[in-house]
């Protein structure tokens, strides 16, 4: 292990800073969750927790319940990409990168009703509705839960899904 120098007290709350050059070179920043561990020898470590790995599983799950629940194709984004994809024609999006459209929807934190199309290019043509539902973590937004179907979406199967996105997001708060 490298040594810097660096030496920060303990605050009367039990509270160490973290030096801002770790900060950057590290990319902690305000409220990222940290896992603490120490060995036998008193040393103690600071590990940053990987949401993102959270944030996919508790969304291909949700996912993966909505096509086999209702027979949608349903799919979860994050902020670059489809990370999930089930039911109907679901390889074709598997691993896409994310249209500018739902990049906006995303960022937006409101779902949506939205034209396939618009939302997903070409490949969901043969589609006539489309439910968008961002996913909001504690730092922002983090993905979307998106629902592709033949039919229109009624106001309960919306609710169904916009569930599903509060589910992944109270999941992601609880690590």
């Amino acid at each position: 292990m490298k040594t810097t120098g660096i030496v920060r007290r303990v605050d009367d709350l039990g509270r160490i800073v973290i030096p801002r050059e770790y900060r950057r070179a590290y990319d902690i920043e305000i409220g990222d969750p940290m896992e603490i561990t120490a060995d036998e020898n008193g040393i103690i470590t600071l590990k940053r927790v990987d949401m993102g790995a959270e944030f996919k599983r508790a969304a291909d799950t949700s996912a993966a319940f909505l096509a086999e629940k209702f027979g949608w194709t349903a799919l979860a984004c994050d902020r670059r990409r489809i990370i999930s994809a089930y039911g109907k024609k679901h390889g074709v999006f598997s691993g896409k990168d994310i249209t500018l459209k739902l990049s906006e929807i995303v960022a937006g934190y409101k779902p949506v009703f939205v034209v396939p199309t618009a939302a997903l290019g070409e490949s969901a043509e043969e589609y006539s509705a489309c439910f968008v539902c961002p996913v909001t973590g504690a730092k922002g937004p983090e993905g979307a839960l998106i629902a592709l179907s033949d039919e229109d979406f009624s106001e309960s199967e919306t609710r169904i899904i916009e569930l599903c996105a509060r589910i992944v997001a109270n999941n992601m708060q609880k690590c």
